[in-house]
């Protein structure tokens, strides 16, 4: 089903709201179709399910990139909804992701000259192979694709200064250009590769031929775009551009920047209880030597108990954090209520007040266990004492990857109070005892978080608070002898990868040893051989010489002649016979009649027609002739008519009998009407229960299980 459009890229990226009824129609023809299949619909994220039900902007990217042709946009979300399902989009570890992130091989920062954000790829920090390249790609894509409902599509930035054939990755290429067709469609505009070097100018080519054999599909091929130093001013303003690309920018992203990337911890579901006490207010809960703190300005302006079930919200990666009165939407779980209430009835020696703010607690955070969230946690209050002047303030930690707080910077209003949440990862539990925490405040009418250091400096009325942190009394973790930190884990696995270099050096060290020694015994063999050869030479003329010169000697008694005559008729015999093992006489063996590649049919009950011989067990081609198979022979053979099962696999049979004739050791002639054979395993077990026809006594012979589901035996 498609619905025609106006094939226009600024009218695919708008926003949610649309009028044109057609594509309202093909929205919720899309949505009903995904929903109608309960199924389908419990096999993915509930997340997904929730903005399918909800949000009409995410149908309307997959109807807008396909030209709203509803069959292959429902093809394209399912796959969608499957790949999110497996990779798990909205749980992805930042723990596993910090090496990377460290490394700085790819960030989200600046603009470029069309007011596109630009997402910074550095290739040289990257090798063929290394683990979580996707993952990276897919944190930063996630983050900014729900963050504007796909509307502010991105510009890749690909820095391939200094790399080589190490560093690139058809596997890695071929993700981002997938993802941007089937899992977030849209979402880049273009893909700036910057120097590239020309020995990787043959694989650029191939990336783009990808582009433009998927041209038909509407994704557009003219994505790559290669600029120097010279012309990427064109697309980036130096501004944003790095010294070594010609700007003058200095940025490098660290912890911090990723703090403000990580978004609050998911709101529990609330009980009912809690659900009755939302309209209530916490004041009547207060003790009155409290009572001159405004608690109720503090609860209308800053603490909102999110009662909304967990379909309420977005995703966990598609929350932006906190930056400002504006911006901010702070959400305080009902769990942390007590938490809360502590701190507000907290007696006064554990505020730290002056001027114009007070703080509680007063120098020591004491981290507790909250039901219903998985992190160790404190709150700090502060409390803006003025009644003219707002405070701005910002929260900072000695490990910002341990620690998240909710928020790190802000405002406070005149007479009002902000709750500061501090989370300490359950990865970093038992590494907590150094950390240390220190909260800037001062009095400000700006609104500028991101000046927050320049005004501190020049500020009048301004204070510092340091905190430490130790754990509850309610706080009990695993014993020591069980605690394993990741560096430790790390720094094993990294003496683990030593030890594997070091004995793979050994082994280099010792290859031109191991080739020198085979090369010497091959000679050593060579001259055995040829030594061998003519020992038998030598003998064979003595043995015949002597035989004449006894003939000549016309001696009466023919019996030692003929004796000497037997002898050397062996030994030329046995020299003759050397592959054969020493073995004389004739040996017994049945008629081959089934060369590879002859079709014979199937005497069981599996579904088989027939079987195809592909090669015969212990036999060997010999020159030109193939090897054959005969009664009693186990073969490897495939089903060319059969069940469905069945064809397509190599399989194991057995020839339980055949049409050519062979003998028999009491001299008789024996040939069936057909040719047949049995399906096995590597034991000799049959795959059937049972067979149609004779089986051959020399079959029967050798495979005691087919001859136990046989008719008859003949």
């Amino acid at each position: 089903m498609v619905y025609d459009i106006a094939n226009s890229r600024i009218f695919r990226r708008r926003s949610s709201t649309f009028t044109d009824p057609t594509n309202v129609l093909a929205v919720q023809e899309l949505r009903s179709r995904i929903l109608q299949d309960p199924v389908a619909s419990a096999k993915h994220c509930a997340e997904d399910i929730h903005r399918i039900r909800h949000e009409d902007w995410w149908l309307d990217r997959f109807l807008g990139s396909v030209n709203y042709d509803v069959d292959i946009a429902y093809a394209i979300i399912l796959e969608c909804l499957k790949w999110r399902k497996n990779f798990d989009v909205d749980r992805i570890s930042l723990l596993s992701l910090k090496p990377l992130l460290d490394n700085q091989l790819m960030y989200l920062h600046g603009k470029d000259l069309q007011n596109r954000h630009i997402l910074w790829i550095m290739m040289s920090k990257y090798k063929n192979g290394d683990d979580g390249f996707e993952k990276l790609f897919t944190f930063w894509m996630e983050r900014h694709y729900m963050e504007y409902k796909g509307c502010q599509p991105l510009t890749i930035f690909i820095d391939m200064s200094g790399t080589g054939l190490k560093n690139m990755s058809f596997d890695a290429m071929k993700f981002i250009i997938h993802s941007s067709k089937y899992y977030y469609p849209n979402a880049i505009e273009s893909i700036l590769i910057f120097d590239n070097p020309a020995i990787l100018n043959a694989s650029w080519k191939v990336i783009g031929s990808w582009l433009e054999s998927s041209a038909a599909t509407n994704q557009r091929h003219d994505l790559l775009t290669f600029v120097t130093k010279l012309s990427v001013t064109h697309y980036v303003p130096k501004s944003h551009l790095l010294e070594h690309q010609g700007g003058t920018d200095t940025f490098k992203f660290t912890m911090d920047e990723l703090a403000k990337c990580l978004p609050p911890p998911p709101p529990p579901k609330p009980s009912p209880k809690l659900l009755q006490q939302r309209m209530h207010s916490i004041d009547d809960t207060t003790n009155n030597n409290v009572a001159e703190f405004d608690f109720s300005s503090f609860q209308k302006r800053n603490v909102k108990f999110d009662e909304e079930s967990v379909t309420k919200r977005a995703p966990s990666l598609s929350r932006r954090s906190s930056r400002g009165p504006k911006g901010r939407k702070s959400h305080i779980p009902p769990s942390l209520r007590p938490l809360i209430e502590n701190r507000v009835n907290a007696p006064s020696d554990d505020w730290s007040s002056n001027d114009f703010v007070s703080i509680t607690p007063r120098d020591e955070l004491r981290l507790e266990k909250v039901d219903g969230e998985n992190d160790l946690l404190d709150v700090v209050l502060v409390k803006n004492q003025s009644s003219e002047t707002p405070i701005m303030f910002k929260f900072k930690t000695t490990s910002p990857e341990k620690f998240r707080v909710r928020p790190s910077s802000g405002i406070v209003q005149p007479g009002t109070t902000e709750i500061i949440r501090v989370y300490l990862q359950y990865e970093y539990r038992h590494s907590w005892s150094k950390e240390k925490f220190l909260l800037l405040t001062m009095e400000s009418s700006s609104t500028d978080l991101d000046s927050f250091s320049d005004q501190f400096k020049n500020a009048i009325n301004k204070a510092e608070f340091k905190f430490k942190c130790r754990l509850s009394e309610n706080v009990k973790l695993d014993q020591p002898e069980e605690r394993r930190s990741s560096f430790l884990l790390q720094q094993q696995q990294l003496q683990e990868n030593r030890k594997d270099r070091f004995s793979i050096g050994g082994i280099n060290f010792n290859v031109p040893l191991i080739i020198l020694v085979l090369f010497l015994f091959l000679i050593f063999q060579f001259f055995y051989i040829m030594q061998m050869r003519s020992d038998n030479a030598l003998l064979r003329e003595t043995l015949i010489t002597l035989s004449g010169q006894i003939k000549e000697a016309n001696v009466q008694n023919t019996e030692p002649i003929a004796e000497m005559e037997n002898i050397a008729s062996f030994h030329l015999s046995k020299m003759s016979k050397r592959g054969r093992g020493g073995a004389s006489g004739a040996k017994f063996r049945i008629s081959l009649g089934l060369p590879v590649g002859a079709v014979m049919n199937c005497a069981d009950n599996t579904g088989a027609k027939n079987l195809f011989v592909i090669s015969v067990y212990g036999i060997r081609g010999r020159l030109n002739r193939l090897p054959s198979a005969g009664v009693g022979d186990m073969f490897v053979c495939s089903v060319k008519k059969g069940k469905p099962e069945l064809r397509k696999k190599v399989l194991q049979g057995v020839v339980i009998r055949q049409r050519k004739q062979f003998r028999r050791k009491d001299g008789t002639f024996i040939y069936f009407e057909d040719n047949a054979g049995v399906i096995v395993n590597n034991k000799g077990e049959m795959k059937g229960s049972a067979i149609t026809g004779p089986v051959a006594k020399e079959c029967a012979d050798l495979w005691p299980r087919i001859a136990a589901n046989a008719g008859s035996i003949a």
